[in-house]
This record gives structure tokens, sequence and C-alpha cells, in this order.
């Protein structure tokens, strides 16, 4: 009898916990949440109540954490690649909802282990007067490489291995991107400078660099679209989550009067080969800061934007669709997803079961119908590489506001067919 009074105990403070917290789980359109293209299913009687949460210019929160804030299910880890949006906390939400929550009242407040957006450190730029090449002071220190004679002749040895190395790669590979990378006036660089050379000291450089110069094709049939310099004159391209970004140094290579900017969450990588190229740059950022959208508007100025995300896990390429939806400089976007989790990963896989498509493909068709939903948007095709040595090895290519223009697909035929 005790243990059933305790147990009646307990579900009446379970009950009661519920309680309190539905008057604020009520308050938000879970579909625009989910969604993200800020769209909904409310009815008309539902607009003028549920709360649009998140949008398209600062973000959408991650629908499984605000759901874990009213206590309902669990929350998810944080993370890139990990969760569908940004994890704000309780008190932002609570002012989103127009809500106050008094002493005991609803839960208490939940420490997610991520900074707050609204209170996330804006992406460190480059100090006026600093040459283009300039990377976050945090890393500067790595720019200066001093070696003796002996130590300068050994590398240039090794520089001269590895471009062997590669040389045979290819040829055992028979593979397209490798000999146009092999071919390129620009290629010399890799033997020459030292810092160049040690992004080909991996195993997996073969792979690396057919994703990359995958990337700089695509890249190519953009700026023919939109009737641009191909020298990339007037144009600023993102290598968005970049990594040690040797897809923005081949992008800088190839483009030299483009800017390329290096755009990453992790500062603490060694970027000292940003310093060979005069117009390359690491800005240690923030996909999902609140001032995300300021400062890419900021970095592009009066020039025409290319986005480009190679291999982008999670939340990662939803958020660089809404990002590339908003900004009015961006003109076009090469988007080359992994994955996706929660809500849209779930969408994903069953619609891959449904149809009986790879889960690739299934992928890229969803995160098109994303780019296609927008107004801006006015061209997106998703492309296949077979060149590329990766199983994820397709681009979803858009181009904004081309009415009276040729359209991606008629570019890429007519260069194929000249």
């Amino acid at each position: 009898a005790f243990v059933r009074r305790w147990k009646d105990l307990e579900e009446q403070s379970k009950d009661k916990k519920k309680e309190e917290r539905g008057r604020f789980t009520g308050k938000v359109c879970w579909s625009w949440l989910k969604r993200r293209d800020e769209t909904c299913c409310c009815s008309e009687a539902g607009k003028g109540e549920l709360k649009h949460v998140g949008n398209l210019r600062d973000g959408f929160p991650c629908a499984q954490h605000i759901n874990s804030l009213f206590g309902n299910g669990k929350d998810c880890t944080p993370g890139a690649g990990r969760c569908s949006g940004a994890h704000w906390s309780e008190e932002r939400l609570l002012i989103e909802l127009g809500q106050d929550m008094h002493p005991g009242e609803g839960r208490a407040e939940v420490s997610t282990g991520v900074p707050d957006a609204s209170v996330a450190a804006r992406p460190i730029m480059r100090e006026a007067g600093t040459r283009r090449g300039h990377v976050t002071a945090e890393r500067s220190s790595s720019l200066s490489i001093e070696t003796s004679r002996e130590e300068a002749s050994q590398q240039e040895v090794d520089c001269e291995r590895l471009l062997r190395i590669l040389v045979e790669e290819k040829e055992t590979l028979m593979n397209a991107h490798l000999e146009v990378f092999l071919r390129s006036p620009w290629v010399e660089r890799f033997r020459q400078d030292t810092r160049l050379a040690s992004l080909l000291k991996f195993k997996n450089r073969s792979k690396e660099i057919t994703e990359a110069m995958a990337a700089v094709k695509q890249v190519k049939d953009a700026l023919r679209c939109l009737q641009l310099p191909e020298t990339g004159d007037q144009v600023v391209m993102l290598d968005v989550c970049s990594g040690k970004g040797f897809t923005g140094l081949l992008l800088s290579l190839e483009f030299p009067r483009a800017s390329v900017y290096l755009l990453d969450a992790n500062g603490n990588m060694n970027m000292s080969h940003c310093s060979s190229q005069d117009n390359l740059s690491f800005l240690h950022f923030d996909l999902f800061s609140s001032r995300a959208a300021e400062v890419l508007v900021d970095i592009a100025g009066m020039k025409t934007v290319i986005a480009v995300g190679m291999h982008l896990c999670g939340s990662l390429s939803p958020r660089l669709i809404d990002l590339f939806a908003f900004l009015p400089a961006a003109k076009a976007l090469v988007l080359c997803p992994c994955c996706l989790r929660g809500y849209l990963g779930k969408t994903v896989k069953a619609a891959a079961k449904e149809s009986g498509r790879g889960y690739d493909e299934t992928l890229c068709e969803v995160l098109a119908d994303m780019l296609r939903k927008s107004a801006h948007v006015s061209d997106v095709m998703v492309v296949r590489d077979d060149q590329m040595i990766s199983p994820k090895c397709r681009f979803i290519c858009a181009l904004k506001n081309q009415t009276g223009r040729s359209t991606r697909e008629a570019c890429v035929q007519n260069d194929d067919g000249g």
C-alpha cells in the first residue's frame, strides 16, 4: 500500500510539471521549426496564436532541444552534425515566446554546454591595413617558418617526392581530376612552397584533390552562367566549414582575382598555407552565430558571392541553404552534403526507403527541394561527379535571379557541346 501511494504521488508530481510546461509548449509552431524554410501548416486560427521561432537570417533552433526545454523527451547532443540547429537557452526561448518565468515556475534553467547564439562571438576579421592573406591573430605565430638551408633543401626534396607519388597515383587511378590538377599551371607552387606541399603529405591526398577539383569545376560553371570573368574578378568565394581549406586554396589558385575566404569554427588549426596566397584568408567563423548573416554581408561588400560547402554534416547544409537564400549578394551555391540528423535526417531515410533510391541521392533531392522553395532561387540542379574518389559525389548547384539568362543546365550542356 505504501509503494502504491508513493507511485501515485510521483505520477501526480509529473502531471503537475507537464501541466506547467504545457503553457509554453502550445505556443510554438512545430512545423515551422522542423521545415526550416519559413513555411508552416498553421490553420487560420492558429497563425495568430502560435509563435514562429527562428528565421532564415538568424537561423532556426534545434527542435529536439526546444522540445526538451519544455520537459518533453531527451535533449540531443550539441554540435555540428549532431542536431538540426542552434541550442538556445531557456531564457532566450521565453523571450521569443513573450513569456516571463518566475522563480519556482516551469523548469529549472538548463545548461546546454553551448553558448547562447544571441551572444555568440563575431567571427574574427582581419584588421585594417593588414595584407589580404592575413589569418586570425590566434594562429599568426604559425606563419613564421624559419629553416636552415639544409632543412629547406630536405623539404624541397620532400615536395618533389610527394608530387612524384601523386603522379603514380594518377596513373594507377586513371582519374580526370588528378590529371587536371597535375597539368594546372599553378601546380609548380606545390613544388616550390613547402607550406602548400605539406597539404599533400596525407595518405588520402588523392581523395582530397578530386573533391576540391570537382568543386572548382562546379564554380567554373557557375561563373560562366552568371556571365562573370573566369579569373573571378569582383567575386567573393566562401569555402564554408573549410577545415584545413584545401578546396579554398585551389579556388584561390584557379581564380587569382577572386577573394577567397576559409570559414570554420575551429580556430586552432595551423593555417600557415593561407599566407602563401594574397587572395586567401581564414576566418574563425560560427555558422550558427546570430551575427553570421551580418558578417557575411560585410565580407561580400558590393561583390558577387559564390558559396561552396564540401561534405557538410548534419545541420550545416540546411543552415548554409538558409544563409544563401537570405543574402542578396549570394548568387551561386555549390553544396556537397554528407548527412542529416534529427527530423530532416529521418525524413531522408524514410524517403530513400520508400523510393528505393540511395541515401545520398535522396539527401541531395531533399535539400534541392528546400532551395527550390525559395522565392529568389531560380535554378537548382543535382550533379553527379563520378571522378570524385568518394561515395558522396553529388553536388547541389543553385543560381539566383537568372531571369532572362541561360539556365545552369543549358550552360553546362553548351560547354560540353563546344
